[in-house]
């Protein structure tokens, strides 16, 4: 633990702090900022006032951030959920494609072996002579 001298309002505080040096007088100087806006926006005001009426605003401040961050903690849990459920979909629709692409690949191999059949079936039919017709007609008797 290190010792931390600060100036706020012309006091000077000594600070026992697991924080680094320039950190803490950091605060220091910014709160240091703001109770001289306030006394300066409200003449007349002491430093006791000021430092209350600063520490609302701030404690004000800290409980936004407090509920921006919950807000934000949840926003980012549904985005990992709706993440989780994308990667899902698109692995269900992988699994599809490569199904269909499966298909695909059969389709066209059944209709290239039906292709190749019928240009079989056609040339048999092509060098295969016409069965000869008989072309005599049939002869009509009459009484």
């Amino acid at each position: 633990m290190r010792k931390v001298k600060v100036n706020i309002c012309g006091r000077i505080f000594c600070l026992n702090t697991e924080e680094n040096e320039e950190y803490v007088t950091g605060l220091a100087a910014g709160l240091n900022e703001r109770i001289s806006r306030f006394m300066a926006d409200n003449p007349g005001t002491s430093v006791l006032s000021a430092a209350i009426m600063t520490a609302l605003e701030l404690s004000d401040d800290a409980s936004r951030n407090e509920g921006d961050a919950d807000n934000f903690r949840l926003q980012l849990k549904n985005y990992a959920e709706e993440a989780a459920a994308a990667r899902v979909n698109v692995d269900k629709l992988r699994r599809a494609v490569e199904a269909l692409v499966q298909e695909n690949r059969k389709l066209k191999s059944d209709l290239e072996l039906l292709t190749l059949r019928n240009q079989v079936e056609q040339n048999a039919s092509e060098s295969d002579p016409a069965p000869a017709k008989d072309n005599a007609s049939p002869r009509s008797t009459s009484k």
